[in-house]
């Protein structure tokens, strides 16, 4: 028989997770902007990396830097997380939009089930966190009710075989948000400024003009067809573009139209798919611009993440676990 150890020991028994990141200074300031967390220890080495141990209400974890050589890397450099954080607190929603104004990325909306009031983000270091309480024990949520979009976690679920529209829109939330925003992300954070808008000649792209480029295709493609707005995208001024924002800037200003897109792929029904629209020139369906902006950010992010390693020199790791025997796992 195991040992209690909450009994064998003076002290409370818990468990801390401990959070590997890419740039662990601005993840700590991150969760404190998102979660309202506090430092209780920070240790800072000399190359500007941090490692920390942070409070939210009495609930403690640890944030430091990925350290590939010791076995520890972020989701970023590996295909998504592996863990997820459950962070209960009084105010679920309240807690949700705090998160999505500091920089989170909505992957399903607060909403009520299974005996939970919860809601599901992912923070741009590409760590999942479920924000929610308990309300009671109900009755499970009819699965016709459930959000049309629970990720990948559902995906090969009984009631979601030969739905293909749900199977569709679910893998294209996932490559899109959990895949290629999180990683472009992770390409372009380290990055100067000089860095951001440099061009290796006048017939290139700089990054800068490339997320310009990719906010324009997004919000043309997705927010603004979908939503029956108007559309005021300026293609040509995505390229001619020299400066004028900062990396941080850009990536703000592409994460606010991500965030919108997302809301957009959740409420989406197989008869927007099937619909007929009109964009950029196009007469398309639902469901070719929905895979037109996957496709098209997949290539732009490729070509980011080619760059971002050109200049910098760094391995950005995305597919490390394949490095050894070829397969994952």
């Amino acid at each position: 028989m195991a040992p209690d150890l909450a009994a064998t020991n003076s002290s409370v028994c818990t468990i801390a997770p401990w959070l590997s990141v890419r740039g662990s200074a601005n993840a700590v300031e991150f969760y404190k902007r998102a979660l309202g967390a506090a430092e209780v220890y920070r240790l800072e080495d000399p190359d500007g990396g941090v490692m920390a141990r942070l409070s939210v209400g009495g609930a403690e974890f640890w944030v430091s830097d990925e350290s590939p050589d010791h076995g520890n890397s972020g989701p970023a450099s590996e295909s998504g997380a592996s863990v997820r954080m459950i962070l209960t607190v009084a105010d679920p929603d309240a807690a949700f939009v705090q998160a999505i104004k500091a920089g989170a990325t909505e992957v399903y909306p607060v909403s009520e089930g299974h005996g939970w009031r919860v809601g599901r983000l992912v923070d741009p270091f590409g760590h999942h966190w479920e924000i929610g309480r308990e309300v009671g024990d109900e009755e499970p949520v009819n699965e016709k009710t459930l959000n049309p979009a629970e990720t990948k976690d559902d995906l090969h679920s009984t009631s979601n075989q030969g739905k293909t529209a749900t199977l569709f829109l679910n893998f294209s939330r996932q490559k899109l948000m959990e895949q290629y925003w999180v990683r472009l992300w992770a390409s372009v954070e380290p990055l100067t400024d000089e860095q951001i808008w440099w061009r290796p000649n006048t017939a290139s792209n700089s990054i800068g003009n490339l997320i310009l480029h990719l906010n324009g295709n997004v919000r043309q493609w997705l927010v603004d067809s979908f939503n029956r707005t108007n559309d005021e995208r300026n293609r040509p001024a995505e390229f001619s573009a020299e400066g004028g924002l900062s990396a941080a800037q850009l990536i703000e200003k592409l994460g606010a139209t991500m965030q919108e897109a997302d809301r957009v792929l959740v409420r989406l029904t197989e008869s927007e798919l099937t619909a007929p629209y009109e964009i950029q020139g196009y007469h398309v369906t639902g469901l070719d611009a929905v895979y037109q902006v996957v496709e098209h950010f997949g290539l732009h992010y490729g070509q980011i993440a080619y760059i971002a390693k050109s200049l910098s020199g760094r391995d950005l790791g995305f597919y490390r676990e394949l490095s050894e025997t070829g397969r994952a796992g």
